[in-house]
């Protein structure tokens, strides 16, 4: 039977699950709008306001600065890892035995990442979260097993983490409740130099204290990573304890193998563009300019869908507009952010759903050829990229879901192109190895230009 408190969190994961499983708005359905700087939608859009993500603390003045890779690979293999975690806010709000002992719980997560060897974390969980403790476990073991698999080291060669506190509640059961949002630089064995930022990463913590001290009773990381493995806990009865390692090791299983899949697709998908002409190049620095500077922020001069549908595919399209690239509103295929209303008409008025919604614009792309606007090739060659250009992601062969735009280049020592370095909102990275994304299926699309 599932109690009230299940019911809770069923309720807000359903919620959530706009920023986990969407990353993009559409142009068609008014509720998913986002809310403007001033305003707070009605309906479903205010459910979302008050249980998903709040507006992230900009840490602009504890980011370390970001150092473009060179574009080399490295074989080398990690033998020690150095890294440190800290609360920057809202910390007075924990005891310092209970930050400790937050701090030792990521410890052991980044550790396990930075040697692709997963710590068995059951020892912070009470006896009564066993289901809670293996799922944890096998969500880093995928993580892990997903990273190893790639054509690029993805071990950790240093880790930095910072945490703020966002609120901590105690329950009638004399349980605490703390919301945590997270902010991390990963250095990559294969990247040398480069800092990988992720900001905004949601975390919750259900805490209570024993006599061996305090156990967890629950630990979610809010994003796709734990939805994708976790379903069965979220989405239906959790599995019993018995059958919580069987259930959750099948379902990792599977996404290893449909990951082993979408990775060999990569060398042979895509066709390279044909006589592709345009009146006006792109101008692929501008727009890495700015996605670099936008990638763990928002620009105030635009709406933010991040908890109404996902930002990802808005932030994309203000990156090609940063690069000179007009909006297009004429003919049958129209790319346009005028205000907030969804118009996918050839007027100078609303938004399109392939400014704001990854599956409008691969559409949008696909069906533009030989008119105005954005040039494009929709599914390129996987690794024939350049700086500037976009890549689409899903978890399966389902919907398109996230948009990222490439910052880096990575080549091997024959200079074959393995990886790129992607900016993107929600998830917040910058600099981040596209290689690494739980979302495994991916398509490249070339920008080449524009035209009158």
């Amino acid at each position: 039977m599932i109690n009230a408190k299940k019911i809770k969190k069923l309720t807000a994961m359903a919620v959530a699950l706009i920023l986990l499983a969407g990353c993009s708005v559409s142009g068609t359905d008014e509720q998913q709008m986002g809310a403007s700087e001033s305003t707070v939608s009605t309906g479903s859009e205010a459910a979302a306001e008050s249980e998903t993500v709040p507006e992230a603390e900009t840490m602009a003045e504890t980011m370390s600065p970001t150092v473009t890779g060179s574009g080399a690979v490295s074989g080398d293999t990690v033998t020690s890892v150095t890294g440190e975690g800290s609360f920057v806010s809202g910390q007075e709000q924990l005891t310092q035995e209970q930050q400790e002992f937050i701090l030792s719980f990521m410890d052991c997560y980044y550790q396990s990442l930075a040697a692709l060897n997963p710590v068995d974390p059951s020892e912070y969980f009470a006896e009564e979260a066993y289901t809670q403790a293996i799922g944890n476990e096998i969500v880093w073991e995928y993580q892990i097993e997903l990273r190893a698999i790639q054509q690029t080291d993805l071990s950790l060669t240093h880790y930095v983490y910072e945490l703020t506190v966002d609120s901590v509640d105690e329950q009638a059961d004399g349980s605490l409740e703390v919301w945590i949002d997270e902010y991390s630089i990963q250095n990559f064995a294969a990247y040398p130099g480069v800092d990988s930022e992720c900001g905004n990463v949601r975390h919750h913590f259900v805490m209570e204290e024993t006599e061996d001290g305090i156990k967890l009773l629950e630990h979610v990381q809010w994003d796709s990573l734990y939805w994708q493995v976790m379903l069965p806990y979220f989405w239906e009865a959790a599995p019993s304890a018995e059958d919580a390692r069987e259930v959750f090791t099948e379902r990792k299983d599977e996404l290893i193998a449909q990951a082993r899949e979408h990775l060999a697709m990569k060398a042979t998908q895509g066709e390279t563009g044909q006589n592709i002409t345009v009146d006006h190049e792109y101008d692929r620095e501008a727009a890495v300019e700015y996605a670099l500077t936008w990638a763990l922020d928002r620009n105030d001069d635009w709406l933010d869908y991040s908890r109404s549908g996902g930002n990802c595919q808005n932030f994309v399209s203000q990156c090609l507009l940063a690069s000179g690239i007009p909006m297009d509103t004429t003919g049958g295929a129209v790319w346009k952010w005028y205000g907030r209303t969804p118009n996918n008409s050839a007027s100078a008025s609303g938004r399109s759903a392939s400014w704001t919604g990854v599956e409008g614009f691969l559409a949008y792309v696909q069906n533009n050829e030989g008119g105005t606007g954005i040039a494009a090739t929709a599914d390129a060659p996987f690794y024939e990229g350049q700086v500037g250009d976009v890549i689409h992601m899903a978890y399966d062969d389902e919907e398109w879901r996230h948009a990222v735009i490439i910052t880096d280049v990575m080549t091997d020592e024959e200079g074959n192109v393995v990886d790129y370095l992607i900016c993107s909102n929600t998830a917040d990275q910058r600099n981040f190895p596209v290689s690494a994304y739980v979302y495994t299926r991916q398509i490249l699309i070339q920008i080449h230009g524009w035209n009158d």
